[in-house]
């Protein structure tokens, strides 16, 4: 009975530093794993989520670039004719279009559609305007887009900024 009682004096306290070791282990490996697993992930993904907000932000970018206000500063001279600005402004629309085009990897897919119905309505607005304007005044042509705009419900190209903006809330 004696040696039962110094096996079990001898056990218990060797039972409890056992499980006060694997406790302590177990916690520890275990904040190490999850440790391990937010680095990984941290790593995977910055460069993604990194390329994402600049492709959101060169969309944002090709939006106030091709505001018709906007191109009629950049390519408005002195002597441009209607004819003149409304190609000049054409082809600085596609330019920005085609410069961008590579955005579309990482943005939805609805996003770059509202993106490129954006672009698809002001070419519409600079061609409908240039065919309703008979004079060849290029200022006159301004005017008359500008009046255009003002009266459309909404800014193609600002439903297009608030689309980017809301996907990018979505991913952040």
């Amino acid at each position: 009975m004696e040696v039962l009682l110094d096996i079990i004096k001898v056990t218990i306290p060797a039972l409890i530093v056992f499980l006060t070791v694997y406790y302590l282990q177990r916690s520890f490996y275990k904040n190490e794993l999850a440790r391990m697993r937010i680095r990984y992930r941290n790593d995977r993904e910055d460069p993604i989520l990194e390329q994402k907000i600049k492709a959101y932000e060169r969309l944002s970018l090709l939006c106030e670039r091709i505001r018709i206000e906007q191109l009629v500063i950049r390519l408005k001279s002195s002597d441009s004719t209607k004819k003149d600005l409304k190609m000049s402004m054409l082809i600085a629309i596609q330019q920005e279009i085609d410069h961008n085009v590579a955005q579309q990897i990482y943005v939805s897919h609805d996003l770059w559609d509202i993106v490129q119905l954006a672009a698809n309505q002001t070419r519409s607005i600079i061609k409908n305007t240039a065919d309703e304007i008979h004079s060849d005044d290029a200022n006159e042509y301004i005017d008359a887009m500008l009046r255009k705009i003002s009266e459309l419900d909404f800014n193609p190209l600002d439903r297009a900024l608030y689309a980017i903006r809301e996907e990018v809330r979505a991913i952040s």
